[in-house]
Order: C-alpha cells, then structure tokens, then sequence
C-alpha cells in the first residue's frame, strides 16, 4: 500500500511539531511557510490531507479554494486557529484544532480525516465501477442490475458508516477537548509554582515542564519536550543526571542531592529532587522532577565560612602580635642601646641601621595584622571619598613605573561615607599597588570609577547587602589577570602569588577586613591576558555631619608640686623590655624606677605619690592591666602624667585611655625619640 500524503502550510516552530506527531502514521509529510510554493506544489500533486496554521496570511482564504474545488481535487483539511472558522460545519471533510493544539487531540483529528478520505475514495471507485458496466450496453444489463443493487446496499452502508465515524469523531473531540482543557490547567498550574518542575517518561524523555524549569534552562518548552538529558546538558552533566534518574526508577524512592550544572553557559549550584510517579494505569517509570536554585545561599555559605575563618585567624593574629611586638621591641631597644655604646665605630653602625630596618618592616607587617583582626583603632568620621582618592593619586603616581598610566573618573558630585580615613587610604594604596604589580612587565591602564548607586531589594541578595544608598567604586587594570582557579582563595590570609621578599600576602585580607568593618563589600572579577577589576561598596551619608576624631597627642596636667630630677615609675612584665627601656630613659638623663609587676608598681605609687614626675606603663599584665593601673593612680593623684603602651589589648583605644586619666596611647614597638621627646614636654 503506497504511503498517503500529508501537506502542511505552517511556520517552523509547527511544522517541527506536526512532523514529530505524525510520524508514528504511515504518511509523507511535506511542509513550507510559503503559500505561493504550497500553490504551485498544489498544481502537481494532489495530497490527503492539508493541514494549515490560520494565522498565516492567506490562509483561511485558500481553505476555501480548496473547497470550491480551485484544484482539481478536494483533500481533507485540518485547520489549526485559535477560533473555529465559520465554513467548518458545512464541510464534513474539515477537522479544527484550538491553539496551542495537544498532541493527542491533533493525532486524533487527522486520523479521523484520513480514514474518511480512504473511506470516499473506495466509493468513489464503486461508482467509476458502475458508469464502465453501464458502458458495455444491453449485453450486461442483467449484471448490470444486479451491480447496480449491489453498489446501493454498499453505499448504504458505507454512508451509515461514514456518519458513524463522524458521530464517534465528535464524541472523542469532545472527550479531546475536556483533555485539553484539563492539560491547559494543570500547565498554568505547574506555571505558578516558584520552584522549576518537570515530568519524564520512562524513556528519559521531557513530557512535562513549567516556566521556571524553561527559565532555569534558557529554553522554550517546545525546546525541552520530546528530548532527553544529552540534548539539554553538557555530556558529563546529562551522564550524572541519568544515573540519578535510574537510581530513583531502581529503588522506586525519592533521591534528593545537590549538584553544579552547566544550563545555558552558566554554572549552577541546584538542589535537585526525583520521584517515581506510581499510579493504576500508568506505565511505571514515568518520575517527576524538581529543581531549586541555590547559588546564591552557596555563596553566602562560603561567605560566612571565609568571615569565620577571618575571625578565628583574627584571634589568634592579636595573641601573636601582642608576644611579636614584645619581642621586637626588645630587640630594637638594645639595638639602640648598642648604637649608643658604640656612637664612633662606622661598622657598629652600620650593622644595627640594617638591624633597625629589618625590625621596623617586621613593625609594619605587625601592623598589618592588627588591621586584618579588626584589633587596630579605628576613628570614624563622615568624609568624601573623592578627597581619599586625591590624597593617595599622588602616592601611588610616585610609586609605580612611569608606563602605567593611572586615570580617575568622578562620577557623583558628592561621595560621602562614614568611615576611618587611614583605613581606606590603605584599602586604595593596597588595591593600586596590586594592579601595579601586575602591569609591572609590559605598563598598562590602571582606572579608578566613583559614583553613587542604588542598591534595589531584588539586587541586594546577589550582592548580599542591605539596600540602600552607595558609594561605588572600581580599580580596574589590564594586566595579566587572576587564574580562575585562585581566584575564590585571593582574599585568604597569608595567601599570594608574589615571591616572598615582595608580598606578605596580608594586603588584600586587611583590605577584606576593612571594608566588612565599614559594612562595605568587595568583590572581584578577573579574566587571564586581560585583566582584573576591584569593585567596592560603601553605604553612602546625605551629608557631612561633622568631623570628630580624638587627640592623639594628649594633655598636660599641671604639676601638683616642685620636685627635684624628673622621675619615671617604669612598669613592663616582660623583663627584656623592662631593663633595655630603662637604660635608654637613663641615658637620657632620667632616674627610672623600674617595677615588673603592676601590683607592686601601684603599692610604690600610693606610699610616695610625689616622688614620681610621670608613670610609663605597659597594657597587658597579669593581675592589673595598665589601663587597670592608670585609674587607680589618678584616683590617687587626680593630676598625675600617666602615658599607657601596647603590643595588643583587644578593646582598648585612645579614648578609653584617656577617659581612665592618661595623657596618650602608643602602640609597641615605641620610636623611642618620639617618647622622649613626649615625656620631656610634659616634664618641662
């Protein structure tokens, strides 16, 4: 039996649907868009059965030629619209079809009309049978007779069978219609979910999906029916997402998990779950899928992972630098002692100079981590970060190679923020000298973006800061970039790519530590061969309200009375510091009374408060801490020079200090000239 044909007249998107549903018939099935090809085609060969889209111009206008018989025959017609067309109920060869049109119900419609076509044309030839007999003349008129009875009876029951099959058509496009309606529901039903859900065959095959799967893939629906794993992911992906679909048909219980995925170029973190679908009728393997996207409280986790590990190191850098800076302050006393005892041996001097700078670069990378654990003090104050930039423009340009240019754009009239304008003088210094590093070898473009922005309630969870108001800005360079392999671990303590006489591998940790301080943000995007991008995010102030920052230089008290010499109470329990620090003071003329233990320091003090012209004192002591000490000798002597020291005391600052009674603050390891000089004009 030859195959009959099928013609459609239709865009791509259907003709790619039609295609696929008829393919299970024994028909040819040819198909354009163009109604001037579908004509001239119309001329040369004749089809069964027509299908055509309505809604292509022309269209509805040739479903009518085609019935005035315009051709030089007349093919069943299925027609596909989103209303049914006032001509179908005159024509019983017509099929209509509701868009968007269910597979079952479009199969349905044309193997009704074929099988009525197939019908008409045996009819068709039992009357060509009968006008040849006819033909023949008298000699056949008895058979004649006898056919032409035949051919009536036939007829009879073929046209009983023929309104039989329509009447059986209209009950199942009824039955169709109540399917459709009933798919139509349950689709916008899936759609209003939050969650991407989708249903597949025991074959793997998509037969169900709602908009947030589509979304979540970068497809449209008619892209994902009908296809498996391997057409939609990358082949590691399909692979792994077939084994759990197999995993959960096996054991006929629902798998839970969590995947990294690769959709539409993208890489995603997904909680992903599958379900066997048992129900009495239904072929079993048929699983229900769902997927929920989860990237951005993987983000946060790794987030909050890193702020923990940045706390926990915080802690324990404050315990080393307070021990390291006894240590070095040690060593950079008898440095100076040495220098002292030898001030004419060239050699001595030389030595102990380059003993000094170790120690004072020792000093600044203590420092550094002091930052980095939030452990430094900090004074916060409203300031435009324009004038930052302007400060550290200067710095920066003496600092790098003449082949990097540096560029600046000021994109708001006003960046106000509050904050301590050391520490983002540092995160800008940090920042540059890192781009300069990278474009060390062959120069480059090293470009810093202010301006305002606003950050919306939908921005603020892919950021994962508040929204509001902020100052932004970006150091960008075009460098050699960051691998992305690194790129999660640049932000780590400790962690750098420089050799080891050029970076600590702290910069970008205190610049982290910082800007969480501020309840700032940074982030980075760097591509390798082109170059790297900082951006940083700061909650912007209306306006200036005022700059307020402590005295860091102290007061003099005056004296309660005249006394002879000028003497020093000198408490430190570490012992190396004690003795080097009491020689220094007593080379410089005055008399020290060194005490290592603060409870017997503050014992002296009470039985001769008069006896002391200034008391220099350490922080972290047991039994009695300086700042412990300082109230208790000002309660005794209201009017007493009191000057505190640290290596490290988490909590205390310059205000705290000076509220307990002292006259400053310093931090371990002391520049000795500069103390003298401190205690001299406070004496004199």
């Amino acid at each position: 039996m030859s195959r009959q044909l099928v013609w459609g007249l239709a865009g791509q998107k259907h003709q790619d649907q039609w295609r696929g549903t008829l393919s299970v018939l024994e028909v040819d099935f040819w198909a354009t868009d163009q109604e001037r090809v579908f004509k001239e085609a119309l001329k040369n060969q004749s089809p069964r059965l027509v299908i055509l889209d309505l809604d292509l111009p022309g269209a509805v206008v040739l479903a009518q030629q085609l019935h005035e018989k315009r051709w030089r025959h007349r093919p069943a017609l299925l027609l596909i619209g989103e209303n049914e067309p006032p001509f179908i109920a005159e024509w019983p060869q017509t099929g209509w079809a509701q868009e968007p049109v269910s597979s079952t119900h479009f199969l349905g419609q044309a193997q009704l009309l074929l099988t009525i076509c197939s019908q008409e044309t045996q009819l068709e030839q039992l009357r060509h049978d009968l006008a040849e007999v006819k033909s023949q003349g008298d000699w056949a008129k008895k058979n004649l007779e006898s056919i032409s009875q035949r051919i009536e009876i036939q007829v009879a029951e073929r046209t009983r069978e023929l309104f039989r099959k329509i009447e059986e058509s209209n009950v199942k496009v009824g039955q169709g219609t109540q399917h459709f309606v009933d798919e139509r529901f349950l689709e916008k039903l899936l759609d209003a979910l939050p969650i991407a859900v989708y249903l597949k065959d025991p074959a793997g095959r998509y037969v169900l999906s709602n908009q947030a799967y589509g979304h979540l893939l970068g497809r449209d629906r008619d892209q994902i029916l009908g296809r498996r794993s391997l057409a939609i992911f990358d082949a590691e992906d399909a692979e792994r997402d077939e084994d759990t679909d197999q995993r959960a048909r096996r054991h006929g219980e629902q798998v839970q998990l969590e995947e990294s995925l690769t959709l539409n170029g993208t890489r995603y973190d997904l909680y992903l779950g599958k379900i066997p679908l048992q129900m009495t009728g239904l072929e079993s393997g048929y699983l229900i899928g769902f997927a929920l996207d989860i990237s951005n409280r993987k983000k946060l986790e790794e987030r909050l992972s890193q702020s923990q590990k940045l706390e926990a190191l915080g802690t324990m850098a404050g315990g080393i630098a307070h021990d390291f800076n006894n240590l070095l302050y040690a060593i950079l006393l008898n440095l100076e002692l040495i220098k002292k005892a030898a001030p004419q041996d060239p050699k001595v001097l030389r030595l102990t100079e380059r003993a000094e700078e170790a120690g004072h670069r020792a000093k600044g990378l203590i420092r550094q981590i002091l930052t980095f654990s939030a452990q430094s003090e900090q004074h916060f104050e409203v300031l435009d970060l324009r004038d930052i930039l302007d400060d550290a423009f200067g710095l920066i340009r003496a600092s790098i190679p003449a082949q990097i240019a540096i560029e600046r754009f000021y994109l708001c009239e006003e960046a106000l923020v509050k904050a301590d304008p050391t520490q983002l003088h540092q995160v800008v210094m940090n920042l540059a000298n890192n781009a300069a590093y990278a474009m060390s070898k062959s120069g480059g473009l090293l470009t810093m973006t202010l301006e305002t922005h606003l950050v919306a309630p939908g921005e603020h969870l892919a950021l994962q800061i508040r929204p509001g108001a902020y100052v932004r800005l970006v150091i960008a360079d075009n460098g050699e970039g960051i691998p992305e392999e690194i790129l999660p671990r640049i932000f780590d303590p400790f962690f750098t790519t420089k050799p080891a006489e050029e970076g600590s591998g702290l910069g970008l940790s205190v610049v982290h530590g910082v800007l969480h301080r501020h309840r700032g943000l940074i982030l980075c995007s760097s591509t390798v061969g082109k170059g790297t991008e900082f951006t940083i995010y700061l909650p912007r102030v209306e306006k200036a309200l005022g700059k307020g920052t402590v005295n860091q230089i102290g007061f003099e008290k005056p004296k309660v009375s005249e006394r002879k010499g000028h003497r020093i109470l000198l408490v430190d329990d570490e012992d190396l510091v004690l003795q080097a620090q009491k020689e220094l003071l007593v080379a410089e003329g005055f008399e020290v009374d060194a005490c290592k233990n603060p409870t017997e320091a503050l014992g002296r003090f009470r039985k001769a408060p008069l006896d002391y012209d200034l008391v220099l004192t350490d922080q972290n002591m047991p039994g009695l801490t300086g700042l412990e000490l300082t109230r208790s000798i000002t309660e005794i002597e209201p009017n007493q020079p009191v000057i505190l020291y640290s290596g490290f005391s988490q909590g205390l600052n310059e205000a705290k200090a000076l509220a307990a009674g002292a006259m400053a603050l310093y931090s371990k390891p002391l520049n000795m000239g500069e103390l003298v000089m401190k205690i001299r004009a406070t004496l004199d």
